[in-house]
Order: C-alpha cells, then structure tokens, then sequence
C-alpha cells in the first residue's frame, strides 16, 4: 500500500458540489454524448489490469448514440502492455511461503504482461499529441455541426505533483510523450467550442489539481473560466488514490471508478445493479448524486473533490477553527439531500460520540504527527509475525540442512523439497499462523489510512457545506451567479441508467 501524503484540511480543494444544489434543476441530457476515454500507465509496468478494466467498464456504461473515442497506452491491441496477475497455482503459493518465512517480508504474486482486451478497440494511443489532435478533432465537428451534446473526458493511469503546492499536477501519458499538465489541459481544452458542456472524470493519484481547469489557463490565481465544465476527482491535489492493481478479478475493484459510475448509471463492474444514489428520490441519477455516493461508500483511501470544491476555496475564505465550532444540526441544515445523506454515514463510519464530535475529529486530526491514524498493535504484531517465521525456518533447517548451504546446487535442491513439503502440508496451522500474522500487519496500516480518509472526507464536507451558505448568503452576485452555474453542471446528468451485460468481467491471463 502506498503512503499517504500529508493533508492540510484549510489548504486546497475541499468536497462537496455545493448546499443549494436541491433548488437548481437538473440539466437534461437529450443529445449524443461525445465521449473521450483516455488510458493507460506511462510504460507496460505501470499499466496495471485495474487501468485497462476502468476504460473497459466505461465503454460498457456509454449510451448507444454515444460517439466513443478511446486512448489506451501505445494505441495497439495486439502488443503485450498490460500488466495483470496470473491465477496463483498450489506450488505459486508454496514458494511465495517459504519466502514469507525465509526472508521475513510478505511475498506478493508476480504478474506479467498479455495484450489489451478492449472488446470496444481503440482510437490511438494515449499520448500528448494523440490527444490533443482528437480533441481538435472533435472541436471541428462541433463547429461543423457533425458533433452535438456535451463532451465527457475520462482520464485513467497515474499522475503526480510539479511543485511542492500542487498547484500544476500532471497525468502521465505513454512514453516517450509527456505527460499532461493542468496548464496543457486548458490550453488544449481551447479548440473545444466555448458553448459545448464539458465534464471532465480523473481517478489518478493528485488528480484533484486539475480542478484547476474551472480557471482560466489552469491558473489558481486566475479568473473563473466562462466555460460550461465540471470535474469530478478521485484523489485531492495532494494525497494519493486507489485502484492501481494488477489483479484480474474486476469484482474486487474498491475505488473511485467503480463507485462514482456504478452510483450514476445503475451498474457495476460486473453488470449487476446498483441503487441508492437516487437522494432526491426522483427517479434520476446526477453527478453530484454519484459524487456523494462516493463519498460516503468508497472505503478505500480515496479523498475526491470536485471543481465546485476548488471554487469555494478560492472565493469564500474562513477560518477551520470557526467553521468547525459551529453546531453540527446548524451545518446539516444547509446541506442537499445527498451531502446529508453522506455525513450521516459517515457519521456511522467514524463513530461519532459526545457533544462536539466535529469539533473533537478536528482537534484529533490537526494534532496528529502522522498523516494517517495511530496504527494500535503494529509493533506486537511484526515482533509475533518475526517470531513465527524464525521458528519454522528453523523447523526446515532442520528438516532440509541445506537450506543455508553456501553449495549453489545443494541448496536449490534443498529449497525445492522445502517447497515441495510447504505445499503437501500448506495447510498446516503452523504455516498458516505465519500467513496470518504476514498480513495482520499491513492490514492494520490499511485499516488505518482508510480511516484517516474517512475522517478527512467528513470535515471536508462539513467544511464545503458551510462556504456554500456562505457564499450564497454574504458573496457578490456575480460570483453566486457563476457558482450557481457550476453547481448546475455538477447536477446534471450526462450518461443514462445502463443496461446490464452478461459477458464475463474478469479478464483472462493470456501469455
């Protein structure tokens, strides 16, 4: 598991689409959707199963007089890019043990590569200039009139931060070309008519700097775009995301992807239903309603944001200390039906407890030195974890002296008849109280970030909820007007409930 970036609750974008989002309509979606999907690890050994399965899961969602344009790594279907995790045999699992025991450190599958299984195909490789000549191709139909409707962009792979505040993250394109800037993206972004609703979805680590796209040029400091747009983030502009896995298993895929889309089309990974996103109980799905659905049900270490969240901090300045003192009943009040709908899970979640748990959870998270919870536990578990380990190796020592031999063939053999044993007697309770202890540990630090996650999720948008109010009850009328305008970008409703499928999800592993 990677680790988290520290997160100054005060600084940056914070969550949430807005508190007056259930007096604004909804904007209809009655024309074709144009549709880029864009995805793909820089290099084959970062272009992970889960990146080809959250471009294969869109195109299963997209509507049928969708006009689809995918980008996937170098463009090919027939060259082994993708990185994915084989089935693990009996002796796979006999080795991984005996190195478990050996060499004190969990051992992982391997993985390997196999061809993209993209049933849809693709347009062209996800690379800078690919890119940039598809949309400067879509911004001609548009101008022509062979193009109508909004345009969803859909960014899948990794990204990373330029500076130390965040302020021009980049997502990383296919080698040799270079990865794509929060700066680029809106210069790019100008061949695309100024009147044409864009929406815009990226789920790579530091993917909420390009909620910077609501300014002009990508400029923090920038006025507000005039532009119809609208982005939904799966990470903040300084903390990581989840979802870069080689396993092949797509109904174990925790993310934002998976929760975002599955809430706003009524499908999952696998084609099964989905329901609850539906806060306004009124039949439809927007994205403001699949973003709080998110929000409160991601259980993985994913902190979203969205343009709305940038736009609140940059014009309603306040101070956490204040807003966090103010009575949780109040706060709630302001909220729409899916903000309230989230805080109360979260609420669940978290355990919330005693007069002031808002401000409690905040005094909690500012103080603490490490950028996740207080892992209780870990230490007693690598010390028993050690322990284990020494003792069963020391029960193979001796039951194949040649294990530590410095004789190459004496010990390959030796290892090959430990191996063999650990695989005959793999569910021996000794072995497997090492296997459990192995992974007790990283569970604990995940369970960990996970919390932290969630805690930071809640005062986000608790915080949101507030400036929302604020804004619209103290801020100038332009800049009401124009959050009004976002909100209703972010409310609106651009893919339709979509159809189940029945072809199988899980990829295989072709060598």
């Amino acid at each position: 598991m990677r680790g988290l970036t520290v997160l100054t609750l005060g600084v940056g974008v914070a969550l949430t689409v807005g508190a007056y989002g259930q007096a604004v309509s909804p904007a209809p979606s009655t024309s074709p959707l144009q549709v880029l999907l864009v995805g793909g690890g820089p290099e084959p050994n970062l272009n992970q199963a889960a990146i080809e399965s959250n471009i294969r899961y869109l195109s299963h969602l997209m509507p049928s007089n969708a006009n689809v344009t995918t980008l996937f790594a170098n463009g090919s279907l027939t060259t082994p890019t993708v990185l994915a995790r084989a089935a693990v045999t009996q002796n796979d699992a006999a080795n991984m043990l005996y190195s478990t025991i050996q060499d004190h450190v969990v051992m992982e599958p391997s993985d390997s590569f196999r061809k993209p299984q993209l049933p849809g195909g693709v347009s062209g490789a996800a690379t800078s200039s690919v890119f940039r000549a598809k949309l400067q191709a879509l911004g001609d139909n548009y101008r022509a009139g062979t193009a109508a409707g909004p345009l969803l962009l859909y960014f899948t792979g990794h990204g990373g931060p330029t500076n130390r505040e965040y302020s021009n993250n980049i997502y990383a394109m296919w080698r040799p070309s270079p990865p794509l800037s929060v700066t680029d993206f809106a210069t790019d972004l100008r061949v695309i008519p100024r009147n044409v609703p864009v929406y815009v979805v990226m789920v790579q680590c530091f993917s909420g700097g390009f909620a910077n796209l609501i300014f002009k040029g990508g400029e923090e400091g920038a006025p507000v775009t005039d532009r119809p747009l609208a982005g939904f983030f799966a990470s903040t502009s300084s903390t990581e995301a989840a979802g870069c896995t080689a396993a092949i298993d797509e109904k174990y895929y925790p993310d934002f992807t998976s929760f975002f889309f599955s809430a706003l089309t009524g499908r999952n990974r696998v084609g099964q239903k989905v329901t609850g996103a539906d806060f306004r109980h009124d039949g439809k799905i927007t994205m403001a309603e699949a973003y709080d659905y998110t929000i409160a049900n991601d259980p993985t270490i994913d902190i979203p944001t969205c343009t709305s969240d940038m736009f609140l901090r940059r014009f309603v300045p306040d101070r956490d200390s204040d807003v966090f003192m103010l009575p949780r009943i109040l706060v709630k009040s302001w909220a729409t039906p899916g903000q309230l709908a989230a805080l109360n899970i979260l609420e669940r979640k978290i355990g919330f407890h005693g007069k002031h748990p808002v401000t409690a959870l905040y005094n909690m998270m500012t103080t603490l030195k490490s950028p996740t919870m207080p892992v209780i536990g870990v230490r007693k578990t690598v010390k028993r974890f050690d322990g284990l380990a020494s003792n069963e190796f020391q029960m193979l020592r001796h039951r194949f002296p040649g294990l530590t031999s410095k004789n190459d063939a004496r010990r390959r053999s030796a290892t090959a008849r430990a191996v063999a044993w650990i695989e005959k007697n793999y569910h021996d309770s000794a072995l497997q109280a090492v296997l459990r202890a192995s992974h007790e540990g990283d569970n604990l630090q995940e369970t960990a970030a996970e919390q932290f996650a969630l805690r930071v999720r809640y005062l986000r948008l608790f915080k949101s909820i507030f400036l929302a109010h604020k804004l619209m009850q103290t801020g100038e009328p332009d800049v009401q007007a124009r959050f009004a305008e976002l909100m209703k970008a972010e409310d609106s409703t651009p893919l339709p409930p979509a159809a189940g499928w029945a072809e199988p999800q899980t990829a295989t592993l072709t060598r």
